[in-house]
């Protein structure tokens, strides 16, 4: 049976091979044709495979969960680069072998064990390929990231705290709406996370070198403020922004078991550099996988509430809070009357009046409490200070060697000020108990102790508040308090003299008289010296002549001067130390471009040759203008000429709108950095576009119209610029969906 069988498998075969070795010499050209035919098919159906295989959508039919990856990419820097380009490592067979692995995902798909987070690892190879970056392009040092001066080379060329970093280290995607943007988050483990031995990791300067003309304090609009000054003075970062590290980084318990259940694994030791290089360098792990969160920011307020909530102290003035630094220590009622004092509250007769570094958002610790450092400049820690001569230093590294002797200043008048209201409070109280004895029910005496109660009161305040922290609030309240109590004794003695009191409250009084000495030191105004002691004493005018008020000090202003430094009384000083920006807008500087766009007529015509009228102690008048273009050419064209051009410098600005705009533009770049965004930058271009804009106003385009026509051209294009960096941004706040974290079981 067995040989039977045996035999008509060996005939069947033998035929079968027969006929096939016959049909084969018999159509062979046939066959041939046909392979080739298949040959180009099969490759044909292959590469149209790989390439309908490519697309976001047909990846996304398998990944159900990639929707929100896909939306992002949509909308990112890579929104024209395949999925399969980063995900595959560069070459042919690498692809061949990416799309075999990729069945394995078919599989969990049908059978439903598909992971619930969609997880993959892309090497630095694919970043690398042709077409995408270059090595050259990672290895510039001037790239810069929401104002972080960053250098790709050492990260990815060299070890850093001993652990190799790859592109996904720091580019990865937690927040969808922003495909493979940085995470930050990497950023702050590594700066932040145990450094005691590495105390240059945590220095400011590292990433933050750039000194922004106007940045808004606590996005508050009427608060701009420029780092620049106390930056070239060495005043440390840490001196004002000691709050801006939350999290420490720490290991989370038990959280090996949360991705491993090997025995093996769970019971060996690892030293952390062996740790890191499995989950960094060889595979791509989030440091919130196993570190708790380190953040790093400033933390603005956005209600009352969350004020209450935070233990700050709010006042009635818009914007303004005490930050809570304080607190970490202090109970919140604790040095209350102080901090009334630093914010210009709780006196009687004088409105609110925030001491300036109050409006600055500085808490106590500006002063009682200061950074030490290395002699590199890296922190190391802090020590407070107590006594006024401690103090003192505070204000010297602030402000300079010339504010050291303030404190001790303000002290002295004080006590003298103190001192003066004491005698008079003594007498009037002492008048108004001996008429009480005599008619308790009189109606003068009621309200000579009403008068006394603010007296008495405004007194105490500021001794108890020490009124060193808020020095022209506290003068203000001892004035009225002298006021009031001179009112109640005169009310119930009509024999009291009234002595005519003046507490010192000017400029020269509080502050100049000491610090850089004014009324004898000469100080630079432009390319001369400026004497104070001339204008203040010899012509006797008041120092808000020529300066802003103290609610809104330190800003010079510029008026009046040309009755007496026009005609007969210039003396020395020149057209350009007043008119700075019509004399850079005239000799074409300042320009975007860095080079100088001078008039035509800059080189041989001075200011004097054309305002002649000003010479002679008259106003500018644009007939004068006329007769001295017409004089000057010996042709009456030019006078029509001067005329046309006056009229289309004053339209040329008008037109634009551009402080409107300028305006605008500033509230949403506030309104965002309350959302917690990046606006940095698109701050920098504002207040460029504000500095030509301020240029071409002060400067009167007529001056250089040309020149002023490329600056108008150029603010359009920096607001341009700075409104669709912020239209991205509103869209991107708009788009963005945090991925929900796998849930972490504890055992």
């Amino acid at each position: 049976m067995i040989k039977r069988m045996w035999a008509l498998m060996i005939n069947f075969m033998r035929d079968f091979w027969g006929e096939a070795l016959r049909g084969t010499k018999a159509h062979w050209k046939g066959i041939v044709i046909f392979n080739i035919v298949a040959f180009f098919v099969f490759i044909v159906v292959i590469t149209l495979m790989l390439e309908a295989t490519r697309s976001p959508k047909f990846c996304g039919l398998c990944h159900g969960k990639m929707s929100t990856y896909i939306e992002s990419w949509k909308h990112s820097s890579h929104k024209n680069v395949n999925c399969v380009e980063c995900h595959f490592k560069p070459g042919f067979f690498n692809t061949l072998k990416g799309k075999w692995d990729a069945q394995v995902h078919v599989v969990l798909q049908i059978t439903g064990k598909a992971p619930p987070r969609a997880h993959t690892q892309i090497a630095d190879a694919s970043c690398m390929r042709e077409g995408c970056h270059t090595k050259k392009e990672i290895n510039r040092n001037d790239i810069v990231y929401e104002g972080v001066h960053f250098d790709h080379g050492k990260h990815v060329s060299q070890l850093r705290r001993g652990k190799k970093l790859r592109c996904t280290s720091c580019h990865s995607q937690i927040v969808q709406g922003r495909h493979m943007t940085v995470t930050d988050s990497t950023c702050f483990q590594c700066h932040f996370y145990k450094t005691e031995n590495h105390p240059e990791m945590r220095e400011c300067k590292l990433c933050h070198f750039k000194k922004e003309e106007r940045v808004f304090i606590d996005a508050n609009y009427s608060m701009p403020y420029n780092h620049e000054k106390y930056v070239k003075r060495g005043v440390a970062c840490e001196s004002c922004h000691s709050d801006v590290i939350h999290g420490d980084g720490h290991l989370k318990d038990n959280t090996c078991v949360q991705c491993h259940d090997e025995p093996k694994l769970l019971s060996g030791k690892y030293t952390s550099e062996e740790l890191h290089k499995i989950h960094i360098t060889d595979h791509k792990i989030e440091c919130y996988f196993c570190h708790t969160g380190i953040e790093h920011s400033i933390v603005r307020l956005s209600s009352h509430k969350e004020a209450v909530k935070k233990q700050n102290i709010r006042t009635t003035m818009k914007g303004l809070s005490f930050d809570a630094n304080c607190f970490k220590c202090h109970k919140v009622g604790e040095h209350e009357v102080v901090r009334e004092m630093y914010m210009g509250t709780g006196g009687k007769g004088v409105k609110d009046l925030p001491d300036p570094m109050f409006r600055a958002h500085l808490d106590c610790t500006i002063c009682h409490v200061r950074l030490q450092t290395r002699k590199s400049g890296v922190a190391i820690g802090f020590v407070f200070r107590k006594n006024a001569k401690e103090i003192a230093k505070s204000c010297e590294e602030c402000h300079g060697p010339l504010y050291g002797t303030l404190l001790t200043h303000w002290k002295d008048l004080l006590t003298k000020e103190i001192k003066k209201t004491e005698d008079i409070l003594f007498k009037s109280n002492k008048a108004v108990a001996q008429v009480k004895k005599t008619s308790a029910n009189n109606e003068k005496v009621t309200k000579a102790e009403g008068l006394m109660k603010i007296a008495n009161h405004n007194l105490g305040f500021v001794k108890l508040a020490r009124g060193v922290h808020n020095i022209v609030y506290a003068m203000k309240l001892l004035s009225v308090s002298q006021q009031k109590a001179q009112e109640a004794a005169k009310l119930v003695n009509t024999a009291y003299k009234v002595v005519k009191l003046a507490p010192p409250t000017g400029c020269t009084q509080l502050c100049h008289s000491c610090v850089e000495c004014i009324d004898e030191k000469a100080v630079s105004f432009g390319s001369v010296s400026f004497p104070h002691q001339i204008h203040t004493e010899d012509q006797g005018m008041e120092c808000t002549q020529c300066h802003s008020t103290y609610e809104n000090h330190g800003k010079t202003l510029i008026q009046g001067c040309n009755e007496c430094h026009h005609g007969e009384g210039e003396g020395d000083v020149k057209c350009e130390d007043c008119h700075t920006q019509t004399a850079a807008l005239y000799a074409g500087l300042l320009s975007p471009d860095g080079k100088k766009h001078p008039s035509a007529m800059a080189e041989d015509v001075s200011c004097k040759e054309c305002h002649v009228e000003v010479a002679k102690g008259d106003e500018t008048t644009l007939g004068g203008i006329k007769k001295t273009c017409t004089k000057c050419h010996e042709d009456k064209k030019y006078g029509p000429m001067a005329e046309k051009w006056v009229a289309e410098a004053k339209t040329l600005l008008a037109n634009a709108g551009f402080k409107a705009r300028i305006d605008k533009i500033q509230k949403r770049i506030l309104t965002a950095i309350h959302k917690g965004q990046y606006t940095y930058d698109t701050q920098d271009i504002v207040n460029q576009a504000s500095k030509e804009l301020t240029l071409l106003k002060k400067g009167n385009p007529v001056h250089n119209l040309k020149y002023a026509k490329s600056l108008v051209a150029h603010i359009k294009k920096l607001l341009e610029q700075a409104d669709k960096k912020l239209t991205k941004l509103e869209n991107e706040r708009k788009r963005i969906i945090t991925i929900k974290r796998l849930k972490r079981y504890s055992y």
